[in-house]
């Protein structure tokens, strides 16, 4: 990510709610990735909220410098409901959905 400044998001819908596999709901996201600077007033905010969710071992991340925060910005997503049921999600909150057709194309 650090090099290429992309990255892609997969959630999948767990599996025992199907008993199709392929069915699963499912949404990608093909995103630009940027690294917060330690400097950053955001990377202790965001430092600060996993050490406030996840406790104290959160305090042994910190201090090593391998250890990095990464920006996701999302460009392109597609949500998959089902057969026949896949949809590009757009607009500047990404909450446009727009029906693909059998090809891919809208």
């Amino acid at each position: 990510m650090k090099t290429s400044g992309t990255a892609s998001v997969f959630l999948l819908e767990d599996e025992p709610t199907y008993a199709n596999i392929f069915v699963r709901r499912r949404l990608t996201f093909s995103c630009t990735a940027s690294l917060i600077p330690r400097d950053d007033k955001q990377w202790s905010t965001i430092a600060d909220f996993f050490t406030n969710r996840f406790g104290k071992i959160i305090h042994f991340f910190r201090s090593p410098p391998g250890f990095r925060i990464i920006r996701l910005h999302p460009q392109s997503d597609l949500f998959v409901i089902g057969f026949g049921q896949a949809f590009a999600v757009s607009g500047p909150h990404m909450n446009t959905l727009t029906h693909l057709n059998n090809n891919g194309g809208y």
